[in-house]
C-alpha cells in the first residue's frame, strides 16, 4: 500500500486547516519551507546539498538517520488536543489534516512545531507498528531567541517523558529520534532499527536537512 495512503488510515486523518491562525501563520510557514526543503534534497532537485562527511557543517550541526520508507511531516500542537494539526507535502503541494484520534497537547505553550519522519517498525514476524519519528523542534520563543539547532534538540529532550508516553495520533506511536554528533557517523550506519535506513542525513541552521555520504 502507498505509504501516503496508509498514514492517512492508520493515522486517521482528515483534511482540515482549523489550527492554523494569524499567530501561528509564521510558524506554520516555517514548517512548510522547512518539508519543501526536504523535499528537494531527497527528490535530488537540490544536489548541490548533498555533501561529504569530510565537509563539516555549522558549529551546532548534527546527523540522524532517514528512513528508507518515510513520510516527512509536521505537527503542530498547543496546549488543547484538539489543536493537533499535521502537515505534509504530496504532489509537490501541502496538505493539512486533523485526526479524531489522537493526544497531541503541550501545555502550557500555546503552538510547537515537530517535524518528523513517519515510518513504520517491525514488532513481531508479520507485524508492524507505524510510529512518528521526531527530531525537531520549533516555537515562537525559539525564533525570538535564534536557537540553534543542537539547543532545539536538547528543548525536545525535556518533553521525552510527554511525546513518549503521552502522545498518539491513530494507530501510530510517537517517540524522540536518536539526534547527535558527527564523529558518531559510522556508529548511526552500523546501528540495528526496527525499520530500513536509507542514509544519513545532517541537520543544521545553514543547510537545513541534507543527505551526507561517507
Amino acid at each position: 500500500m502507498d505509504l501516503h495512503i496508509a498514514m492517512l488510515q492508520r493515522l486517521k486523518l482528515m483534511p482540515s486547516m482549523h489550527s492554523a491562525t494569524a499567530q501561528n501563520s509564521k510558524l506554520i510557514n516555517i514548517a512548510c519551507q522547512r518539508l519543501r526543503e526536504v523535499e528537494a534534497e531527497v527528490s535530488g532537485k537540490d544536489r548541490q546539498k548533498t555533501s561529504t562527511l569530510q565537509e563539516k557543517g555549522d558549529a551546532n550541526s548534527c546527523i540522524t538517520w532517514r528512513p528508507t520508507y518515510v513520510k516527512d511531516v509536521f505537527i503542530l500542537s498547543g496546549n488543547d488536543k484538539t489543536q493537533m494539526m499535521m502537515g505534509v507535502m504530496e504532489s509537490n503541494s501541502f496538505q493539512f489534516f486533523k485526526s479524531h484520534d489522537s493526544c497531541v497537547s503541550t501545555p502550557p505553550s500555546s503552538s510547537i512545531i515537530f517535524m518528523g519522519h513517519v515510518t513504520c517498525d517491525s514488532v513481531d514476524a508479520g507485524t508492524d507498528q507505524m510510529v512518528i519519528l521526531i527530531y525537531d523542534m520549533l516555537t515562537e520563543e525559539m525564533l525570538f531567541k535564534g536557537d540553534n539547532t543542537r539547543e532545539r534538540y536538547n528543548s525536545l529532550l525535556q518533553l521525552r517523558d510527554v511525546i513518549e508516553g503521552q502522545f498518539y495520533i491513530g494507530d501510530s506511536v510517537c517517540r524522540i529520534q536518536w539526534v547527535g554528533d558527527e564523529t558518531c557517523y559510522e556508529k548511526l550506519c552500523d546501528l540495528e532499527l526496527p525499520h530500513e535506513k536509507a542514509c544519513v542525513v545532517r541537520l543544521s541552521d545553514g543547510a537545513g536537512y541534507s543527505i551526507i555520504k561517507a
